[in-house]
């Protein structure tokens, strides 16, 4: 995490505002260098979702399980994690570019953090059976995996 760093959470008030101030002005100088839907995953709220269960169903694929929603990665070129992601919360994240085709999503969740490097990303909310992010790549690799198992 460059900007919502859990010293940042931690110290609260007037360093969380700077955080939250210099990252809102590196987005705004990047935002138009980034895909589609990672800007649209900037301004969909996940904060809270629990982490269930991480998957890869393809190699360059990335699905984090969550309790209420999925979120799915495609083009995937990195994927770290710094402790447990299975049952942690997530709590803030930032966007950034990687380069041309690529964006960095890194994550602080309550307990652990994780960095994935993709080209899109989709995000399904289950209870409302609804896309918030669709990416059609995602989503068909995805069931042409399942309907060929």
């Amino acid at each position: 995490m460059r900007y919502f760093t859990r010293k940042a959470l931690a110290r609260g008030g007037d360093a969380w505002n700077e955080a939250l101030d210099r990252y809102k002005k590196h987005y705004s100088s990047i935002e138009q260098k980034l895909a589609d839907s990672a800007r649209r995953l900037d301004r969909c709220s996940l904060h809270d979702m629990i982490v269930t269960r991480v998957e890869r169903p393809l190699k360059d694929t990335l699905l984090l399980r969550g309790d209420w929603c999925d979120v799915a990665f495609s083009g995937v070129q990195r994927f770290t994690t710094a402790g447990i992601v299975d049952g942690d919360a997530w709590l803030y994240d930032e966007i950034d570019v990687h380069d041309q085709t690529h964006f960095v999503l890194r994550v602080l969740l309550e307990n652990s953090e994780l960095l994935v490097v993709a080209q899109s990303v989709s995000v399904f909310d289950r209870p409302n059976k609804r896309w918030l992010i669709a990416v059609d790549s995602v989503h068909d690799r995805m069931h042409k995996k399942k309907r060929r198992s």
